[in-house]
């Protein structure tokens, strides 16, 4: 009996291709192969091992893509991005023709990347989407381990950042270590400190930076960072884009009230994210609170130091021995307080009408003034001494603040505060201060003028009195003319300074101002003394003395020359018998002139002596009666002529 025929005839079964051939083929996924696929410990490595089983499955042509970071393994073909761009447009699987795109998710839904097939896969189709979801799991646990290492360096890296921010370095070495630990930490391509409203240049030099960043310190970058950050305080940060696609984030630090300097980064627009902006303002902040606290220091410090000049500037003018003295020391106080570079002080020739420098301080070499700001600085102290009021002048450069000096009602010269370049004009403090200076200044050389006078009088009403007793004998007239200009001569030659051949020069005027008291038949006696006259006519010399100190102004080396003249340097001489050193030197010079135009003058007793003969005697009493060495500069002297 034959077998029945079904209802429908029985169909061939169609050839199979050779890619459903080869994965009927082949074994579904185990949890065994699947394990191999956790194992991976990179991206690239579990990418591989994905497609490594998506052969196993028999699957040829396969590609996988990973979207962030972007990595791409397998193999791909012309129609494999378009495939991609679809799935992840729907995040689901798309097949087009023999292609199929399979979404690759991680736990969470996030799509990680796409598997693509270029053919087929249907049979496999449940192994495949198995394949995703481990595949998934494993992206994400690789991604996971990479973001806790980038979290974990990037820990590190703003640890780092915070341990420079929180030293104790100079703020410029700050800035400069932040800005650094801010390049790694963004990923830019350069950082640079920009100097803003005339900051101190305490900032690298910028020859190695990238073309764009150089151009910053010159030209119109610079202008346009400062008024980005100067237009608006509040504005912590700002992005310019740059013509090759690259941009600069420019975030400015305030000292005081100034935006004092700028931070700026170059970098591509994906690394100048707003979290790197938040965090160069961050760090800028903390840095701009130094500078804002450094500022309160500076500004602190200048106020002490005003308070202190201030205070030091009349204490000083008081201890100012001269006029000349009290005009520096008021003119560096003034440099120091108003900062200006230069100050002088500028006489009058009443003479000739010509201003002449008759000092001058600069605070450095770079503050002394050329020729021609030394010629408008005269010309403009000229104009001051007309006006007689103080004055501010620019003349080119130099920019000048004079203040007249009087004396007596005349101008005699004028005090200036120079600054050949840089800021002006100085505080309207410095204008008064430097008036009250020259007013001091102008008292000083009046007191001076009136001292002088003064010592003028004085010196002629000595001379008058000293000359006064050579009136009295005929034989002594001259003698204080001459014995002075011989006392000051050899004075000169000893090299005695100024005020010391004063007091000789008083002291050889009022040598004999005792003799007054002597009667005039002792004190114009023709023949020799005798013992007892001579005891008397000593006495002129305690009594010259006495007259001299009851006046109160005489200094006491003058009295001296009239109490010693007549002791000898071997003791035997009167009032007090001093012996060699013990004598004043002033009255050991005196002794040696006066003793040599008695020699040389005639009186009633003798005749009058030669120079060379007088000039023996000399000789032969030094170390007898005279000091030696004093005869023997007095000697070399008259030998050398005038």
């Amino acid at each position: 009996m034959k077998a029945a025929r079904p209802d429908h005839p029985q169909r061939a079964t169609p050839a199979r291709t050779l890619f459903e051939t080869r994965s009927a083929a082949r074994a579904p996924l185990t949890p065994q192969r699947l394990s191999a696929l956790l194992r991976a410990e990179t991206l690239p490595d579990a990418l591989d091992r994905a497609l490594t089983l998506a052969a196993q499955l028999g699957v040829s042509g396969a590609g996988v893509v990973l979207r962030q970071p972007a990595l791409r393994r397998g193999h791909t073909w012309p129609g494999a991005r378009q495939l991609e761009q679809q799935v992840v447009a729907s995040r689901q699987a798309v097949q087009a023709g023999a292609a199929r795109g399979l979404p690759v998710f991680d736990n969470g839904g996030r799509l990680l990347g796409v598997l693509v097939l270029q053919r087929g896969g249907g049979d496999h189709l449940p192994d495949l989407e198995q394949l995703t979801t481990w595949l998934g799991l494993t992206l994400e646990r690789l991604l996971l381990r990479e973001q806790v290492g980038d979290l974990e360096e990037r820990g590190a890296r703003l640890g780092q950042l915070t341990r420079i921010l929180d030293s104790h370095l100079t703020l410029p070495r700050k800035a400069e270590k932040a800005l650094e630990a801010l390049k790694v930490l963004c990923g830019v391509e350069d950082v640079r400190r920009l100097p803003l409203n005339g900051a101190p240049r305490d900032f690298p030099p910028a020859p190695a930076s990238p073309a764009p960043l150089r151009s910053l310190h010159s030209g119109p970058w610079e202008e346009l960072a400062r008024q980005t950050l100067e237009h608006d305080p509040r504005v912590r940060g700002r992005w310019l884009a740059l013509e090759d696609g690259r941009q600069v984030l420019l975030v400015g630090l305030r000292a005081g009230q100034q935006v004092s300097e700028a931070w700026l980064l170059l970098g591509r627009p994906q690394d100048l994210t707003p979290a790197a902006g938040a965090l160069l303002s961050s760090a800028a902040r903390r840095v701009e609170q130094g500078l804002e606290r450094r500022a309160q220091r500076r500004s602190a410090q200048a106020r002490r130091q005003t308070t202190e000049l201030l205070t030091a500037l009349p204490l000083s003018l008081e201890g100012a021995v001269t006029p000349e003295q009290m005009a520096e020391r008021g003119l560096n106080i003034l440099m120091a307080l108003s900062g200006l570079g230069c100050g002088a002080y500028l006489q009058l020739d009443q003479a000739t009408g010509e201003v002449h420098p008759h000092l001058y301080a600069a605070s450095g070499p770079a503050q002394v003034l050329d020729e021609a700001q030394s010629t408008a600085l005269l010309a403009a102290a000229r104009q001051v001494m007309r006006n007689q009021r103080a004055l501010l002048k620019r003349a080119g450069d130099l920019r000048c603040l004079l203040a007249p000096l009087r004396c007596e009602g005349r101008t005699v010269g004028a005090l200036a505060l120079c600054q050949p370049s840089g800021a002006w004009p100085p505080d309207t403090k410095i204008i008064r201060l430097l008036r009250m200076v020259a007013r001091r200044v102008g008292a000083a050389l009046e007191r001076r003028e009136t001292l002088s006078e003064l010592s003028r009088t004085r010196e002629q009403a000595l001379y008058s009195l000293g000359q006064a007793l050579g009136y009295r004998s005929a034989e002594t007239q001259g003698h204080t003319e001459r014995v002075t200009a011989l006392a000051l001569r050899l004075g000169v030659a000893l090299d005695l300074d100024f005020e010391t051949l004063r007091d000789l020069r008083w002291g050889a005027y009022l040598h004999d101002i005792g003799k007054i008291a002597i009667p005039d038949a002792l004190l114009l006696k023709a023949g020799a003394l005798s013992a007892a006259e001579k005891r008397q006519m000593s006495v002129h010399v305690t009594l010259g003395e006495q007259m001299l100190r009851a006046q109160g102004f005489v200094p006491e080396a003058v009295c001296q020359v009239v109490r010693h003249h007549h002791e000898r340097w071997d003791g035997g001489g009167y009032p007090d018998g001093l012996r060699g050193e013990q004598i004043p030197l002033l009255a050991r010079v005196f002794a040696v002139a006066d003793v040599y135009d008695a020699l040389i003058s005639a009186r009633a007793y003798k005749p009058h002596w030669s120079r060379q003969r007088a000039l023996a005697e000399l000789r032969r009493a030094a170390g007898h009666h005279l000091d030696p060495q004093v005869v023997a500069r007095f000697v070399q002297l008259m030998d050398g002529g005038s």
